[in-house]
């Protein structure tokens, strides 16, 4: 068996790939695979990084950032979990959209 990479120092999320490191991205990437080739692939992928599982702690947090910023900021629940994740595990966070990186700066 190969590697296995813990990258869950940093968490990133972007509009394709890059925080394969969280169970939101891990299904949004399943929901992508057109055929069980593309997901047969997307699972040797995913086996590298270490995934972080939602638990009771990041989704209050998650819900707590909904709550104020869903209407007022556009936040996506995929985004709200990610963002509840870096702050409930007090892991540094980078996004490009501004949304989630106003929610660190209040």
């Amino acid at each position: 068996m190969g590697q296995r990479h813990v990258i869950a120092l940093t968490i990133i999320d972007t509009d394709r790939l890059i925080d394969a490191d969280h169970v939101v991205t891990q299904l949004e990437l399943m929901i992508g695979c057109r055929n069980k080739s593309k997901l047969r692939n997307l699972d040797k992928f995913i086996k590298q990084f270490q995934i972080i599982k939602l638990n009771e702690a990041i989704s209050e947090k998650a819900v707590e950032l909904l709550r104020p910023y869903r209407l007022s900021h556009g936040l996506l629940i995929a985004d709200s979990l990610i963002a509840a994740t870096a702050m409930a595990l007090n892991l540094p966070f980078f996004q490009k959209t501004k949304v989630t990186i106003d929610l660190f700066q209040t």
